[in-house]
């Protein structure tokens, strides 16, 4: 009979088995020529989007991205054992780099006249970077977009980040023309809804949407005062 410990000692083996492999990936990966480049551009969610995003999944990020992909369905597959080792999460979110959604990011924000820290700022508050994300209430993808909001904004898939990114910045850009450029106003709409805010006359008095509006404009302010 396998003892609890036993489990454990498995499951460390097979994730330093991973961890190294990746390594031993990652160097063949950064030897390939440009144009060996395995991984190809992502498909734009428009055609004139598509000239201008560049590439990128790098091949050590979309190697990054599977070993926490790998390491997630290791440690989901043993619930009791994977119980044991909630310390791994900041593991796991180290192997997710924010950088590869930048040329996204940037080619939404010039289509819809939003600075693109604005952007990074609401997805690091509704899914810390996550494409796979989905909230209790059945938010999808990077900026959590519920299905009715994502179809009404005819986003066909919510986990491609290309289509969730485009179609959360049209949202985005839509509440702020709606309530004459306030910011505050428009994240509170993102968050509750504009028919809370509007109900309120303001920031609705739920302690999740004035946390989301704080949190956010003080994630937007850092990257602002950091320069990225």
């Amino acid at each position: 009979m396998i003892t609890p410990f036993g489990r454990m000692n498995e499951l460390f083996s097979k994730v330093d088995d991973k961890l190294s492999r990746a390594d031993t990936k990652f160097k063949q990966l950064a030897t390939l020529p440009e144009e060996k480049d395995p991984f190809k551009r992502i498909s734009s969610f428009e055609e004139e989007i598509e000239r201008k995003i560049e590439k990128p999944f790098t091949p050590k990020a979309k190697a990054r991205e599977q070993l926490r992909e790998n390491i997630s369905q290791l440690l989901s597959s043993n619930p009791s054992v994977g119980a044991l080792f909630k310390g791994l999460s900041p593991v796991l979110d180290s192997l997710t780099d924010p950088s590869k959604f930048d040329s996204i990011i940037k080619a939404a924000a010039e289509k819809f006249n939003l600075d693109p820290d604005l952007i990074k700022a609401v997805i690091r508050q509704e899914s810390n970077f996550n494409p796979n994300a989905v909230s209790k209430a059945g938010a999808m993808g990077l900026m959590q977009l519920m299905p009715e909001t994502a179809k009404w904004l005819g986003v066909t898939n919510p986990f491609d980040p290309v289509q969730n990114i485009f179609g959360g910045a049209k949202y985005l850009r839509m509440l702020l023309d709606k309530f004459n450029g306030n910011l505050e106003l428009a994240l509170a709409a993102y968050n509750a809804g504009p028919a809370n805010v509007e109900k309120h006359k303001g920031i609705p008095p739920f302690k999740e949407t004035q946390d989301y509006v704080r949190n956010i404009l003080y994630f937007y302010n850092s990257l602002k005062n950091k320069g990225v």
